[in-house]
C-alpha cells in the first residue's frame, strides 16, 4: 500500500513542477515533506502526552487539573525533546500553512514558518532551506503542492510517522536523482550499493563517518542494518561532511526525520581544504566520493599529513579520498568506498605508486567489481574498495567479481538484489573468519569466476592492479567475449531458422493462393448459428510463470494455472473502452468477466470466424450511455454472409499464412537488430577488442586487419575509461540535422494531397501524400510531444526511401564516417531525461539535443563498423517493406474473401502478381 502511495505522490508532485528544474524543485518538495512530518509528529506527541496527563495510572498524570493548566502543561517542551520530537511553534504548524495554501503569499508564509522552527530548535539552525517565496513556480502550483503533501498520513504515533516519512523521503530522493540524471549522483547513491557497503562493513557500534555524505543515505542504511540485527541506532555516532550547501541540508533533514543524532560539521565545506572533523578517528567509514574529480587541489594541501602513501595527482582526487579515509580510521576500523573502475588499475601520474604502497602496507582488504548501470543515467563502471589497518587475513586481498550479478529493474538501471548482497557479505565474513552460526557461507573457499583470496606477492606480479577479473579465474574480457560469441552464435542460428521458415511460408502462401476458389454460395447467417457465446468469469489469481494465458477485454493480461475456455477461443471485449475488441487464443485460456468468450459450433472454422468478427467492426453494436457495453443477445442476432466450413478453412488458411509470414518478418528484423546491438555493445560499450589487445590476445571473431584499427590501451575520461584516441563529443559532431527542410501539412492539406509517399510526425507514420521532401536513410527523433518513452529513452523512427516529415521531428543522418544506424544504436542506450524541457508538453530542443554525449571512435573504426552492419540493415529494410506489402495484401483480400467478392479466377492472377513483387529478395 505504501509503495502505491509513494508512486502516486511522486507522479502528482512531478506534474506540479511544470518546467522548473528538478534540481531546484526537489528542495521545495522535500522541505514541505519535512515540515509536514515534524508537524505531524509534534501533534501525535501532543495527543499522546494529553492522554497520559489524564490517565490516573500513568506517571504523567496531572490530577484534577483545570483545562487551562493542562493546556499550559502541554506546552512544556521537555515532553517533546524527551521523545526526540521537534518543538513546532503554533504559527508554523501544518494546519496554519494549509489554511493559507491558496493565498498568493504562501511562499513567504512557509519561509516564515521555517524561520520559527529553526528559532525554537537549535539542531535545525541553518538547515531548513527558506527559498519558497522566490520559487519559480506558476501561480497556484505551490499551493497545490501544499495540498498534495497534506494528503500524506504519517501515522498516529511518532514512531510510525518517522518510518512512513522516512520511506517517502528516501523514495523522493531516489526519484529526483533519476530525474536529474548525472547530477543526481552528486547527492544520492543507489540503495543496493549502499546496502552492499553496509553489509560487508557490518557497522554495529562506535563512530560512523562519511566525508562526502550527500543526502545521508549511508547513515540511513547503517541505521536499518543495526536495527535489523538487533542493535539500537544510539549505539553509533554519526559524523559527516558535505561541500554542497543544499545537499548538506538534505542530509540533515534526512537524518533528523529518522531521529538519528548527527554531526555534519559546523557548515558545508570542502573535505580536503576545510576538514570539519580533523581529530576524528572512526570505527567505520562509508563513502561514495565523486568520481575522478579534477579540480580538487589547493596549494595548502602540499605535504598534508594525510598523504602517507604518496602525494595524490592534482588532476584526480581518487587517491586523495582513499588516503583521507585511511587517515581517519581507528587502528581497528574498516572503510568501504565506491570509486570508478579506473582507480583499480590507473598508473597515471603517481596513482600506480600510491596503490602499490597501499597494497604492500597491507591496508587493502577486499575489492569488489560492480555491474554496470547501477547508477542513475551513467555508464561509468564502478567498484568497491574495503580498507583496514588491522586485517583478519594479513598478506592477502579478497577479490569478488559481481559484474554479472545485477538484476535490471528498468531499461536504464539495474540493482543488486538482497540475495546477491547476502552472498557477497557472507563470502567476506567467511573469509575474515567471522561467519555467524547458520550463515549461508560457513567456510570460505575460492569460487572460480566469483571470488578468490590472492597473496600480495601475486598482486605485485600483476603490477599491483586490483581488478577482480584478473584474479578470480574468469576475467571480465574473457567472460564478455564468451558471452558475446555465444550470443552471436545463438542469434545467427535463430536468423537462419527464421529465413528457412520464411521460405516455407512463401511456398505455403503460393500454394494456398493457387488452389483457392469458392466452392459454394454464401448464406446470410445469424452468428448464433455458428458461434456459442458465454460471459467470462472473475479473474483468477495470476502468476508470472503460470502456463495458462488470461484474457480480458483488451487482450492478453497475464498468466494463471487454471482455464475456463478451450483452445481456439475467440475473446470479445464486453464492457468499457475496449468493448467490441476481438482477440484469439489458440490454446486453452481463462477469459475474465469483462469479456465474452465465443467458440465455433460444429465444423465451422474458429480462425475464419475470428477474422469475420474483426471485419464486422463490433463497435457498431455497442450500447450504454455511460459505459460502452455489448451483450450475448446482441451478438447472437448479428447477421453476416458466411461460406460453408470448407471454404472457411481455405480462407483462414490463406490469411493465416499471410499473418504468420508478416509475424516472422518482424521477428527476423528483431533478430537482425539484436545482432547489430550485440556488435555495437562489444565494440563501443564493453570495448572487447581493446581489452583483448591489452591482454595480448586476438579479439574474438575478428580478422587481423579489423583488429589493427583498435588501440591497445584505455584512457580516463569524464565518463570513465575509453579507448585511446576516441573522444566523448557532442552529438552534433556525429550527425547532421536537416530540420530546415521539413514542412508541416494540415489534415485538410493532406486529404487533398493523397499519394504514395509516407508522411511522418514526431513518433509515427501519420499519412501518405503526393510528394516527398527527403530521399535516403534517416533517423527521426521527436522534438515535442512524443519525445521519450516511460524509461526516458528517445522515441525514434528509422526511415528510408522517399518521404515527408512535419515540424515535430528532428531529421538526423550520421556524418564523418559514422553511419546513421550507428547513431541509432547509440541513442537506444541513451537516457535523454536530463535534456527534456516543457511543463505541459515534453520538448527536446535542438540546443539540448546537442548536449547529448556521443563516444566517437576514429574514422577508420566508424567506417568499418558501418560496413559491417550495412548488410543487416539492408535486409532489415527489405523485410519491413515485404511485411508492409503482405499486410496491405491481407487487408485487401480479407473483406473481399469474407464477402464473396473475390471468387473469380482473375483475382488469383492479380494477387499472384502482388505476391511475386513481395517475395523478390
Amino acid at each position: 500500500m505504501l509503495d502505491d502511495i509513494k508512486k502516486t505522490l511522486w507522479a502528482t508532485a512531478d506534474k506540479l513542477r511544470a518546467n522548473m528544474d528538478a534540481a531546484e524543485y526537489k528542495h521545495l518538495v522535500l522541505g514541505l515533506i519535512f515540515v509536514k512530518y515534524i508537524s505531524d509528529t509534534f501533534a501525535a506527541r501532543r495527543a499522546e502526552v494529553a492522554a497520559r496527563l489524564a490517565d490516573p495510572n500513568d506517571e504523567y498524570y496531572y490530577g484534577e487539573a483545570a483545562a487551562e493548566d493542562l493546556a499550559a502543561e502541554l506546552d512544556d517542551r521537555d515532553y517533546y525533546t524527551s521523545g526526540n520530537v521537534f518543538w513546532v511553534p503554533e504559527g508554523a504548524r501544518w494546519e496554519q500553512l494549509r489554511a493559507q495554501a491558496k493565498q498568493p503569499g504562501i511562499g513567504k508564509h512557509i519561509d516564515d514558518a521555517l524561520a520559527l522552527i529553526e528559532g525554537d530548535n537549535p539542531k535545525l539552525k541553518g538547515i531548513l532551506d527558506k527559498r519558497f517565496a522566490r520559487a519559480q513556480l506558476p501561480d497556484g502550483k505551490l499551493g497545490e503542492l501544499v495540498d498534495l503533501v497534506s494528503t500524506i498520513g504519517f501515522g498516529a504515533t511518532p514512531d510510525v510517522a518517522r518510518d512512513t516519512l522516512g520511506q517517502v523521503y528516501e523514495y523522493f530522493l531516489g526519484m529526483f536523482a533519476s530525474a536529474e540524471g548525472k547530477r543526481g549522483g552528486q547527492f544520492y547513491t543507489p540503495a543496493s550499493i549502499v546496502k552492499t557497503l553496509v553489509a560487508v562493513l557490518n557497522p554495529h557500534s562506535g563512530k560512523v563517518y562519511d566525508p562526502c555524505c550527500g543526502s545521508g543515505g549511508m547513515f540511513v542504511q547503517s541505521e536499518k542494518f543495526i536495527e535489523a540485527h538487533g542493535g539500537k541506532i544510539n549505539d553509533v555516532s554519526i559524523y559527516g561532511q558535505e561541500s554542497n550547501p543544499t545537499t548538506w541540508r538534505l542530509a540533515a533533514m534526512n537524518l533528523a526525520i529518522r531521529g538519528i543524532d548527527f554531526n555534519l560539521g559546523r557548515e558545508p565545506a570542502d573535505t580536503f581544504v576545510r576538514n570539519q572533523h580533523p581529530d576524528l578517528r572512526a570505527d567505520f567509514i562509508l563513502a561514495n566520493p565523486p568520481f575522478n574529480v579534477s579540480d580538487w587541489w589547493h596549494g595548502s594541501l602540499e605535504g598534508d599529513p594525510r598523504w602517507v602513501y604518496g602525494d595524490p595527482p592534482q588532476g584526480n582526487a581518487n587517491y586523495a579520498w582513499l588516503q583521507h579515509m585511511l587517515h581517519h580510521l581507528k587502528p581497528s576500523g574498516r572503510a568501504g568506498i565506491v570509486l570508478a573502475n579506473g582507480s583499480m588499475s590507473s598508473s597515471q601520474n603517481s596513482e600506480g605508486q600510491i596503490r602499490a604502497a597501499m597494497v604492500e602496507a597491507d591496508v587493502v582488504e577486499v575489492m569488489i567489481a560492480l555491474p554496470g548501470q547501477l547508477f542513475f543515467n551513467t555508464q561509468i563502471p564502478a567498484c568497491l574498495w574495503f580498507l583496514a589497518k588491522q586485517k583478519q587475513r594479513k598478506g592477502e586481498v579478497l577479490f569478488i567479481d559481481a559484474r554479472k550479478l545485477a538484476t535490471m529493474i528498468s531499461r536504464v538501471q539495474g540493482e543488486l538484489t538482497d540475495e546477491v548482497i547476502d552472498r557477497i557479505a557472507a563470502t567476506v565474513a567467511a573469509w575474515r573468519g567471522e561467519a555467524p552460526a547458520g550463515a549461508s557461507v560457513a567456510t570460505y573457499e575460492d569460487v572460480p569466476g566469483f571470488c578468490r583470496s590472492v597473496p600480495l606477492q601475486e598482486i605485485a606480479q600483476h603490477g599491483h592492479v586490483l581488478t577482480p577479473g584478473r584474479y578470480v579465474g574468469a576475467e571480465a574480457v574473457e567472460d564478455d567475449d564468451e558471452a558475446f560469441a555465444d550470443k552471436m552464435q545463438k542469434l545467427t542460428e535463430k536468423l537462419g531458422e527464421q529465413m528457412a521458415k520464411g521460405a516455407e511460408l512463401d511456398a505455403v502462401i503460393r500454394a494456398k493462393l493457387g488452389g483457392w476458389g469458392m466452392s459454394s454460395e454464401l448464406r446470410l447467417t445469424r452468428l448464433e448459428e455458428v458461434l456459442s457465446f458465454a460471459n467470462g468469469r472473475t479473474s483468477p489469481e495470476r502468476e508470472d510463470v503460470a502456463p495458462v494465458p488470461v484474457f480480458g477485454s483488451n487482450g492478453l493480461i497475464g498468466k494463471a494455472r487454471d482455464f475456463n475456455s478451450p483452445p481456439n477461443t475467440i475473446v470479445i471485449g464486453r464492457v468499457g473502452s475496449y468493448c467490441g475488441s476481438v482477440h484469439f487464443s489458440s490454446e486453452a485460456c481463462w477469459v475474465t468477466d469483462n469479456a465474452i468468450r465465443a467458440t465455433a459450433k460444429g465444423e465451422n472454422d474458429p480462425s475464419f470466424l475470428y477474422y469475420l468478427l474483426k471485419q464486422l467492426n463490433l463497435n457498431n453494436w455497442r450500447s450504454g450511455s455511460g459505459q460502452p457495453l455489448i451483450n450475448q443477445t446482441t451478438l447472437n442476432a448479428i447477421e453476416a454472409q458466411i461460406p460453408c466450413p470448407g471454404d472457411q478453412r481455405a480462407i483462414s488458411a490463406l490469411v493465416g499464412a499471410l499473418d504468420d509470414r508478416i509475424t516472422l518478418l518482424r521477428e527476423t528484423n528483431a533478430t537482425l537488430e539484436a545482432i547489430a546491438q550485440a556488435l555495437f555493445k562489444s565494440w563501443f560499450v564493453d570495448f572487447d577488442p581493446v581489452r583483448a589487445k591489452m591482454e595480448g590476445r586476438a579479439p574474438e571473431g575478428m580478422d587481423e586487419a579489423t583488429a589493427a584499427l583498435f588501440p591497445d590501451a584505455l584512457e580516463e575520461s569524464e565518463l570513465g575509461p575509453v579507448p585511446n584516441g576516441w573522444r566523448n563529443v557532442s552529438l552534433k559532431e556525429a550527425v547532421s540535422i536537416h530540420d530546415s527542410k521539413r514542412v508541416p501539412l494540415s489534415g485538410q492539406e493532406r486529404e487533398k494531397r493523397k499519394g504514395p509517399y509516407p508522411y511522418y510526425g514526431a513518433a509515427a507514420l501519420m499519412d501518405t501524400v503526393d510528394n516527398y521532401l527527403f530521399d535516403g536513410v534517416y533517423l527521426l527523433t521527436g522534438e515535442d510531444g512524443s519525445v521519450a518513452d516511460t524509461n526516458g529513452y528517445p522515441i525514434m523512427q528509422y526511415v528510408w526511401g522517399k518521404f515527408w516529415v512535419n515540424n515535430h521531428a528532428h531529421i538526423l543522418q550520421g556524418k564523418d564516417g559514422v553511419a546513421t544506424e550507428h547513431v541509432m544504436l547509440a541513442m537506444q542506450r541513451t537516457n535523454i531525461t536530463p535534456y527534456i524541457t516543457g511543463a505541459v508538453q515534453a520538448k527536446l530542443s535542438q540546443t539540448n539535443m546537442w548536449r547529448i554525449n556521443f563516444l566517437k571512435p576514429t574514422r577508420e573504426v566508424s567506417e568499418h563498423f558501418a560496413a559491417l552492419i550495412d548488410p543487416l540493415f539492408v535486409r532489415f529494410r527489405h523485410n519491413a517493406e515485404q511485411a508492409q506489402t503482405l499486410a496491405t495484401l491481407r487487408d485487401t483480400l480479407l473483406p473481399r474473401l469474407i464477402s464473396g467478392q473475390l471468387r473469380l479466377p482473375e483475382a488469383q492472377t492479380a494477387t499472384e502478381a502482388a505476391l511475386s513483387d513481395a517475395f523478390q529478395a
